[in-house]
C-alpha cells in the first residue's frame, strides 16, 4: 500500500441533489495485483476484495488509511478475474458468499468464511464472464459474458441439486458483449441486459424479450467542446458550419433522451400494472376467503340451532308424557281402591 502527500491533495469535485459541491480527497493507493486490476467490490463491513488478470482474488481489511491484504486466492491456470458479486443463500447453508466471473466463461463461487477452494464453479458462457449481479430477493444470480449471452442461475437449487439437474436461463438475443445485467423488482421476475450493441432488453420469466428499452444507443460529441472550439475560431463561415453542427447534436441527443424516458416510464408504468394486479388478486383472495369463513360460520350457526331445536323438542316431549304416565298410574291406583 502506498500514500503519499501528492496523493492526499488530490481532489475530486461532486455535487448532491441540492447543487452544494462536495469534495472529496484521494487517501490511499492499494498497491494490490501484478497485471490489471479488473474488479473491486466492498462488503457491508468495509472490507475490500478485488480481482485481477493476474488471476489472483485479495481480500482487504483496512485501519484508517492503511489497508492489509489478509487473505489471497489463486484461480486454477491463473484465469483472469473480470467480475465479483456478493450474495448468499441461507437455506444452502451458506451466510455469504463471493461470486467471481472468470476468462474462460466460468463463475467460481467461494464460501467468504472459507475461500481456499470454489464451493461450486458454474460452466454456463463460452467466453469471458464480464458482468455479475446477485438479486437477494429473488435469489437469482446473474451473468454476462462476451458470449453476447446473458445467464441467469436459480443459486440455492443449484447449491442443493447440482447444476445437471436444476434449469437455467439462457437470455440469448444480443450482438455483442453483454457488459451489464440486473433484475427488476416485480412480481413475476424479470431481467435487464445492456450490451456492447448499444442495445438493453427487457427479459420476461420465461427468458423471452419483453421490448427493448433502447434498442439503440449514439454516442455525440460533447456540444461542449464544440462551444469551446467555436470561441476559438475568427472565420465566419467555419464558426456558421460548427454551431449548425452544435445544433444537430443538441437536438440529436434530446430525442435519445426522450425516448429512454419514454422507455423508462413504459417500464415504470408496466411495473405499476403488474403490483396493481398483485393487489387486486390479494382483494379478490381475502374476499373469497371471508365468504367462506361466513359460509362455514352460517353452517356451523344452523347445525347449532338444529342440535337446541331437538334437544328442545325432546325436552318437552319428556315433560308432556310425564303427567300422562303419572295420571294413568293414579288412576288406576283409585279403581284397586275401590
Amino acid at each position: 500500500m502506498d500514500t503519499s502527500d501528492e496523493c492526499s491533495t488530490s481532489k475530486i469535485i461532486s455535487s448532491n441533489n441540492d447543487n452544494e459541491n462536495l469534495q472529496f480527497s484521494l487517501s490511499a493507493i492499494i498497491q494490490a495485483h501484478s497485471d490489471d486490476a479488473k474488479c473491486v467490490i466492498e462488503t457491508p463491513t468495509g472490507t475490500l476484495i478485488s480481482g485481477g488478470r493476474d488471476g489472483f482474488m485479495k481480500i482487504w481489511t483496512n485501519e484508517g488509511i492503511n489497508w492489509t491484504n489478509t487473505s489471497t486466492v489463486q484461480q486454477k491456470d491463473c484465469l483472469a478475474i473480470n467480475s465479483i458479486a456478493l450474495g448468499s443463500a441461507p437455506d444452502a447453508g451458506f451466510e455469504s458468499l463471493i461470486f467471481l466471473g472468470r476468462k474462460n466463461g466460468s463463475v467460481a463461487i467461494y464460501n467468504a468464511s472459507n475461500t481456499e477452494e470454489p464451493v461450486k464453479v458454474l460452466q454456463g458462457h463460452k467466453s469471458n464472464v464480464c458482468a455479475l449481479y446477485f438479486d437477494d430477493k429473488t435469489g437469482f444470480l446473474m451473468s454476462g459474458s462476451w458470449d453476447h449471452n446473458a445467464v441467469v442461475w436459480p443459486l440455492e437449487l443449484l447449491l442443493k441439486e447440482g447444476p445437471d439437474r436444476v434449469p437455467i436461463g439462457f437470455l440469448s438475443g444480443h450482438k455483442c458483449s453483454v457488459w451489464a445485467v440486473a433484475t427488476v423488482p416485480s412480481k413475476l421476475p424479470k431481467f435487464l441486459t445492456g450490451s456492447a450493441d448499444k442495445s438493453i432488453k427487457l427479459w420476461s420469466k420465461d427468458y423471452d424479450v419483453v421490448e427493448y428499452l433502447v434498442e439503440h444507443v449514439l454516442q455525440f460529441p460533447s456540444d461542449g467542446d464544440c462551444q469551446r472550439f467555436i470561441l476559438t475560431q475568427t472565420d465566419q463561415d467555419l464558426i456558421n458550419k460548427c454551431t449548425k453542427c452544435m445544433i444537430s447534436i443538441k437536438e440529436a441527443k434530446a430525442r435519445q433522451a426522450e425516448q429512454a424516458n419514454k422507455a423508462a416510464a413504459s417500464l415504470l408504468e408496466m411495473l405499476a400494472k403488474e403490483e396493481a394486479l398483485e393487489e387486486s388478486k390479494k382483494r379478490t383472495k381475502q374476499r373469497q376467503k371471508e365468504k367462506k369463513k361466513a359460509k362455514k360460520q352460517a353452517k356451523k350457526d344452523d347445525e347449532d340451532n338444529c342440535i337446541n331445536e331437538n334437544e328442545v323438542n325432546n325436552q318437552f316431549e319428556k315433560i308432556s308424557l310425564k303427567p300422562v304416565e303419572s295420571v294413568a298410574t293414579e288412576n288406576l291406583a283409585i279403581r284397586q281402591q275401590k
